[in-house]
């Protein structure tokens, strides 16, 4: 066998590749200083192995920062100063739940660089191989999709909200000697569980876009759980949509689960109740000892008589303190969060098993079942109270990053410059990035009514005063109108807050002709009470009247004006001010 060896027209050479000196310094000072190998440390500050390796064994000589050697390439836009105040300004502003996503720290990057001076209007603004290069030099820095949080829960989610409730917990749990006895403390929570679920990741080839089939939109299923803090959990309780009860509805449930019927599927007092009597002290037993129950203050949950019954059956309540329950109720910190996901991957594999099948409230207590035991498990629960502080009692437990979001509705602003979680020395209180901290929330203020409404009669009894149909007015005769009000003129009547006009008399011996209106009660337009081409057939109708904002007179609406309906906060003029 011959070969044919072609001739070499040149030398191919290879460039070596070169590397900044201050990042091989950097890499350096932490193998020397800090003992991290030279592989990990290589990875770190993205080197090669061999470079570094050769600087650590002597066999090249270490450069650093403050050597005057020749730069390799274009230097960076910002200094390490400035970077470092841009990393505390992105942490800062993370925390606190507005943080940049990557095209506006591009944005704000460039600004910043036109504010110095380094950067003219004209130019470009930086593009992805600067943020690249500036996560090279900011390690720490990296991208992450931050979890949702409602204004509600960020404004009551503060310190003093927090040192407030751990120490009524520490009272309450001293008085009932619950310190060292967490099979005796147990959190109650209820979470929904959507028929349509959310599909997980499949594999597919590049390119391809999936499709997953789902189930039709349905009521929503309620689940009722409840665990220790030694571990132990309660069978699930089912809220489910609709009137009658159906014993189909808990085939295939875990053993011992129990159900009930609401017409919305969503949890009550009521039900809360029912859940205490008949499910919660069939498996705890409370004679001996008192048991202290956590949940959260929701409206469902309180009724007149929950206080009453946890005393007659040696019961201590304790209620969250509101809107706060992402980091202060255990089974929403670590429970419901792998439930729902192993829901989701359950009902994916339910329906690639019954293809053509819907999940319906007659089957998803045996899929919710499996994710209900694997979330609602021990390793959790221990877990989920360990991490909120409530066994064992610790206070550090909710880290201030936890409630770093309110810090722009409690900080007080009517000092010095205040000092934020970043606490950064080196930006000054003018600076760029100064002027781009939130430090406070936007306040806003209601738009105040002109005039309250006033509600003339009691419509609540009708058995003393009546509704009058408007037709009894049609027919009145004419009077003149005195400018100041008669006798009886208590009884004219007055528009209410919802724009209708209720018409009250005092018997039903006495005649609407016995008083008369006043002016400033008649129509605008048609100077009258009641619009001529009211349909009166056999049915009571009801005027809309709006008051002008101009000119504060009254004005039919539909019939004296083109205007149907005024909702709240909507501006009227009558037809003589248009």
């Amino acid at each position: 066998m011959s070969f044919l060896r072609l001739p070499t027209i040149g030398k191919a050479v290879k460039k070596k590749r070169q590397y900044d000196t201050g990042l091989i310094a950097k890499a350096y000072k932490e193998v020397v200083e800090s003992g991290m190998s030279v592989y990990k440390a290589a990875i770190l500050y993205g080197l090669p192995e061999s470079t570094l390796r050769d600087r650590t064994l002597g066999l090249q000589p270490v450069t650093n920062e403050h050597e005057n050697l020749p730069s390799l390439g274009q230097p960076p836009t910002f200094t390490a100063n400035e970077e470092k105040q841009l990393v505390e300004h992105l942490t800062y502003m993370a925390s606190i739940g507005y943080g940049y996503t990557r095209s506006e720290l591009l944005n704000l990057a460039t600004d910043w660089a036109i504010t110095l001076h380094r950067k003219k209007q004209s130019d470009p603004q930086f593009a992805s191989s600067w943020y690249t290069g500036f996560k090279r030099r900011n390690p720490d820095v990296t991208l992450a999709k931050p979890q949702k949080l409602s204004v509600l829960r960020a404004k009551c989610t503060s310190e003093e909200t927090i040192n407030k409730y751990f120490a009524e917990l520490e009272k309450v749990m001293k008085k009932h000697d619950l310190d060292n006895h967490p099979e005796l403390i147990w959190n109650i929570d209820e979470t929904g569980l959507m028929m349509e679920h959310n599909p997980r990741h499949v594999v597919c080839v590049k390119g391809m876009t999936p499709q997953a089939i789902t189930s039709s939109r349905g009521k929503t299923v309620t689940i009722i759980a409840c665990g220790s803090a030694a571990g132990i959990r309660l069978p699930p309780y089912y809220v489910f949509p609709g009137i009658r009860w159906n014993p189909d509805l808990l085939t295939g449930a875990s053993p011992g689960s129990v159900g009930i019927m609401t017409e919305s599927g969503w949890s009550n007092s009521l039900v809360f109740m029912e859940y205490l009597k008949q499910h919660f002290l069939r498996h705890v037993t409370t004679k001996d000892h008192p048991v202290m129950i956590l949940f959260d203050g929701h409206k469902s949950h309180i009724n007149l008589t929950l206080s009453a019954w946890g005393e007659a059956n040696n019961v201590v309540f304790f209620v969250l303190p509101p809107h706060t329950s992402h980091v202060t109720q255990p089974l929403d910190v670590e429970c419901f969060g792998p439930l729902k996901n192993i829901y989701h991957s359950e009902c994916q594999s339910y329906m690639r098993r019954n293809p053509g099948m819907q999940i319906n409230r007659y089957n998803i207590a045996e899929i919710s079942s499996k994710a209900y035991n694997k979330g609602v498990c021990a390793e959790n629960l221990i877990s989920a109270f360990r991490k909120t502080g409530v066994f064992p009692r610790r206070r550090y437990s909710i880290t201030p990053a936890k409630t770093a979001p309110s810090a722009i509705y409690t900080i007080d602003h009517t000092g010095d410059h205040v000092h934020s979680i970043a606490n950064s020395q080196d930006v000054q209180p003018e600076s760029f990035l100064e002027s781009r901290r939130i430090l406070k929330a936007v306040e806003t203020t209601k738009k105040a009514r002109k005039r309250k409404p006033t509600i003339m009669g009691d419509i609540t009894s009708p058995s003393k005063k009546e509704l009058m149909t408007p037709n009894e007015n049609v027919k009145k005769p004419k009077k003149t109108v005195k400018e100041k009000k008669t006798k009886n003129a208590h009884l004219s009547p007055v528009p209410g807050p919802s724009g209708y006009c209720k018409i009250l008399a005092s018997s039903d011996t006495e005649s609407e002709c016995s008083y008369e209106v006043a002016e400033e009660d008649l129509c605008c337009v048609c100077r009258k009470f009641s619009p001529e081409p009211m349909n009166v057939a056999f049915t009571i109708e009801l005027v809309n009247w709006g008051e002008c904002d101009k000119c504060g007179h009254w004005t039919h609406l539909k019939y004296c004006s083109q205007v149907k309906v005024i909702r709240r906060q909507d501006e009227f003029l009558c037809p003589c001010c248009e």
